[in-house]
């Protein structure tokens, strides 16, 4: 099984889809993962012929045939200009032409992130506002959706020990990465990972992203 990731820093940070080969491997799964990812990035720069990143991105898909691709759009797109955002995927879906698609649902900013206060929002508004949205484009498109965000939001209010952000409160720190991988693990192949031991967290911390994940996925 050969996976790519597009997106931008959300999905670079901590070297995510590496975290996520790692989990694939420790728990049996065959697969092979790519990533073509900027700081920053629009799903409609990616359609830009004169773009860097969309050259690197068509050298990507002529080299390689993939079944699966995940669509991280930028964080606040969606709720901003979901029209945009909607088009985006489908247009990304013709030029990819993977077998099958999972829209990577991203989080709420932290309290006190600069978006949130000139948009008069707070975390968990920001959160579902983000899940209606990536849930709209997921069923119009009939794609999958990892629902990272909503497991952000859960450990956020829940447990507020667990620090999913990195300092500039919007990144996810290394902690934030490992429950992501482990969401798309969850979406992608549709069974909790057993084996957390390629992850270097604390074992109260993978047994809570574990409770957490299942019962936002209705395990």
């Amino acid at each position: 099984m050969t996976i790519l990731f597009i997106g931008n820093s959300y999905t670079y940070y901590n070297d995510m889809p590496s975290l996520f080969s790692r989990l694939c491997g420790c728990n049996g799964m065959q697969h092979r993962v790519l990533s073509v990812t900027k700081g920053g990035r629009k799903l409609h720069e990616n359609l830009d012929p004169a773009d860097e990143t969309t050259v690197e991105l068509e050298a990507v898909l002529r080299e390689n045939t993939f079944d699966i691709c995940v669509l991280q759009e930028h964080s606040v797109l969606p709720i901003t200009d979901y029209d945009r955002f909607s088009a985006s995927v489908k247009a990304m879906m013709e030029k990819v032409g993977a077998s099958r698609y999972s829209l990577y649902q991203t989080w709420g900013r932290k309290a006190g992130a600069k978006f949130l206060r000139d948009e008069g929002l707070d975390t968990r508004t920001m959160a579902i506002q983000l899940r209606d949205a990536y849930t709209k484009a997921a069923e119009t498109y009939g794609t999958d959706r990892a629902p990272v965000g909503l497991c952000f939001l859960e450990i956020y209010e829940n447990h507020p020990d667990i620090d999913l952000y990195d300092p500039d409160l919007t990144h996810p720190s290394y902690a934030g990465s490992c429950l992501s991988a482990m969401t798309h693990f969850r979406t992608l192949f549709g069974e909790m990972p057993a084996d957390l031991s390629c992850f270097d967290l604390p074992d109260e911390t993978k047994a809570v992203f574990t409770r957490v994940l299942r019962a936002v996925c209705g395990d």
